[in-house]
Protein backbone atom coordinates (compact mmCIF):
# COMPACT_ATOMS: atom_id res chain seq x y z
CA UNK A 1 0.00 0.00 0.00
CA UNK A 2 1.40 3.49 -0.71
CA UNK A 3 1.74 6.00 1.64
CA UNK A 4 -1.43 7.74 3.63
CA UNK A 5 -2.45 11.33 2.24
CA UNK A 6 -3.47 13.67 4.76
CA UNK A 7 -7.36 13.43 4.18
CA UNK A 8 -7.38 9.78 5.26
CA UNK A 9 -5.21 10.43 8.28
CA UNK A 10 -7.93 12.94 9.50
CA UNK A 11 -10.58 10.81 8.74
CA UNK A 12 -9.36 7.96 10.25
CA UNK A 13 -8.86 10.81 13.20
CA UNK A 14 -12.26 11.77 12.87
CA UNK A 15 -13.94 8.16 13.07
CA UNK A 16 -14.94 9.10 9.78
CA UNK A 17 -14.05 5.06 7.80
CA UNK A 18 -15.31 1.81 7.82
CA UNK A 19 -13.75 -0.68 9.90
CA UNK A 20 -12.37 -2.48 6.78
CA UNK A 21 -10.33 1.19 6.28
CA UNK A 22 -9.20 1.46 9.39
CA UNK A 23 -8.16 -1.81 9.39
CA UNK A 24 -5.60 -0.88 6.43
CA UNK A 25 -5.03 2.20 7.71
CA UNK A 26 -3.69 0.79 10.59
CA UNK A 27 -1.79 -1.80 9.25
CA UNK A 28 0.09 0.49 6.75
CA UNK A 29 1.10 2.65 10.00
CA UNK A 30 2.80 -0.45 12.06
CA UNK A 31 4.85 -0.46 9.19
CA UNK A 32 5.64 3.00 7.64
CA UNK A 33 7.85 5.08 9.86
CA UNK A 34 6.59 8.22 7.26
CA UNK A 35 3.12 7.68 7.53
CA UNK A 36 3.49 7.29 11.64
CA UNK A 37 5.12 10.87 11.76
CA UNK A 38 2.09 12.61 10.21
CA UNK A 39 -0.87 10.28 11.97
CA UNK A 40 1.40 11.76 15.20
CA UNK A 41 0.76 15.34 14.29
CA UNK A 42 -2.55 14.55 13.07
CA UNK A 43 -3.53 12.61 16.24
CA UNK A 44 -2.00 15.32 18.30
CA UNK A 45 -3.84 18.50 16.09
CA UNK A 46 -7.26 16.86 16.36
CA UNK A 47 -7.27 16.07 20.07
CA UNK A 48 -6.23 19.82 20.36
CA UNK A 49 -9.29 20.76 18.01
CA UNK A 50 -11.84 18.77 19.81
CA UNK A 51 -10.26 19.67 23.34
CA UNK A 52 -8.71 23.20 23.30
CA UNK A 53 -6.06 23.42 26.48
CA UNK A 54 -6.91 27.10 27.09
CA UNK A 55 -10.11 28.57 27.74
CA UNK A 56 -11.45 32.32 26.62
CA UNK A 57 -11.41 34.75 29.00
CA UNK A 58 -14.71 35.89 30.26
CA UNK A 59 -14.43 39.43 29.04
CA UNK A 60 -13.01 38.45 25.74
CA UNK A 61 -16.63 39.08 23.77
CA UNK A 62 -16.28 42.80 25.09
CA UNK A 63 -12.42 43.33 24.33
CA UNK A 64 -12.91 42.29 20.75
CA UNK A 65 -16.77 44.29 20.17
CA UNK A 66 -14.80 47.46 21.72
CA UNK A 67 -11.48 47.03 19.27
CA UNK A 68 -14.36 46.47 16.51
CA UNK A 69 -16.39 49.16 17.19
CA UNK A 70 -12.91 51.64 18.33
CA UNK A 71 -11.29 54.68 16.05
CA UNK A 72 -9.96 53.21 13.12
CA UNK A 73 -6.13 53.13 13.42
CA UNK A 74 -3.79 55.42 11.89
CA UNK A 75 -3.00 53.56 8.93
CA UNK A 76 -6.56 53.16 7.20
CA UNK A 77 -7.01 56.79 7.38
CA UNK A 78 -3.69 57.40 5.62
CA UNK A 79 -5.38 54.93 3.47
CA UNK A 80 -8.53 56.50 3.43
CA UNK A 81 -7.20 59.90 3.09
CA UNK A 82 -5.06 58.83 -0.14
CA UNK A 83 -8.11 57.27 -1.83
CA UNK A 84 -10.24 60.63 -1.11
CA UNK A 85 -7.13 62.83 -2.59
CA UNK A 86 -6.77 59.97 -5.59
CA UNK A 87 -10.77 60.69 -5.79
CA UNK A 88 -10.59 64.59 -5.77
CA UNK A 89 -7.40 64.63 -8.52
CA UNK A 90 -9.73 62.32 -11.14
CA UNK A 91 -12.50 64.96 -10.58
CA UNK A 92 -10.05 67.58 -11.49
CA UNK A 93 -8.64 66.06 -14.48
CA UNK A 94 -12.37 65.05 -15.48
CA UNK A 95 -12.97 68.64 -15.24
CA UNK A 96 -10.16 70.18 -16.79
CA UNK A 97 -10.28 68.24 -19.87
CA UNK A 98 -13.88 68.71 -20.46
CA UNK A 99 -14.88 65.30 -20.26
CA UNK A 100 -18.76 65.85 -18.93
CA UNK A 101 -18.89 67.58 -22.80
CA UNK A 102 -17.29 65.08 -24.67
CA UNK A 103 -19.10 62.77 -23.44
CA UNK A 104 -22.43 64.80 -24.25
CA UNK A 105 -21.24 65.19 -27.49
CA UNK A 106 -20.66 61.42 -28.10
CA UNK A 107 -24.03 60.55 -27.07
CA UNK A 108 -25.55 62.95 -29.10
CA UNK A 109 -23.66 61.45 -32.39
CA UNK A 110 -24.64 57.88 -30.78
CA UNK A 111 -28.24 58.96 -30.69
CA UNK A 112 -28.74 60.84 -34.34
CA UNK A 113 -26.94 58.04 -35.98
CA UNK A 114 -29.54 54.93 -34.09
CA UNK A 115 -32.28 57.74 -35.32
CA UNK A 116 -30.22 57.51 -39.31
CA UNK A 117 -30.29 54.03 -38.94
CA UNK A 118 -33.35 53.30 -37.95
CA UNK A 119 -35.06 55.65 -40.21
CA UNK A 120 -33.16 53.76 -43.25
CA UNK A 121 -34.29 50.80 -41.94
CA UNK A 122 -37.46 51.77 -41.96
CA UNK A 123 -37.87 52.46 -45.10
CA UNK A 124 -36.18 49.24 -45.90
CA UNK A 125 -38.96 48.16 -44.51
CA UNK A 126 -41.58 49.93 -46.08
CA UNK A 127 -40.17 49.09 -49.35
CA UNK A 128 -39.97 45.30 -49.11
CA UNK A 129 -43.90 45.55 -47.71
CA UNK A 130 -45.18 47.42 -50.64
CA UNK A 131 -42.94 44.84 -52.80
CA UNK A 132 -44.92 42.34 -51.45
CA UNK A 133 -48.32 43.48 -51.43
CA UNK A 134 -47.63 44.17 -55.07
CA UNK A 135 -46.67 40.70 -55.69
CA UNK A 136 -49.54 39.61 -53.95
CA UNK A 137 -52.17 41.35 -55.70
CA UNK A 138 -50.09 40.25 -58.96
CA UNK A 139 -51.07 36.92 -58.00
CA UNK A 140 -54.52 37.18 -57.13
CA UNK A 141 -54.99 38.83 -60.48
CA UNK A 142 -53.62 36.55 -62.21
CA UNK A 143 -49.60 37.08 -63.22
CA UNK A 144 -47.77 39.81 -63.63
CA UNK A 145 -48.94 42.59 -64.98
CA UNK A 146 -47.36 44.14 -68.37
Amino acid sequence: MKCLSEDQLMAYYSFELADADNQQIEKHLKSCPLCQEKAALIEHLTFEWQQPMKEAPLDFSKKVMRRTHGPLPKRRKRKLYYQLSLAGVAALLFLQFNLPMQIIQLTDQTVNAVHITSKKFNQVVQHKKNGFQKNLEERKDGGPKK
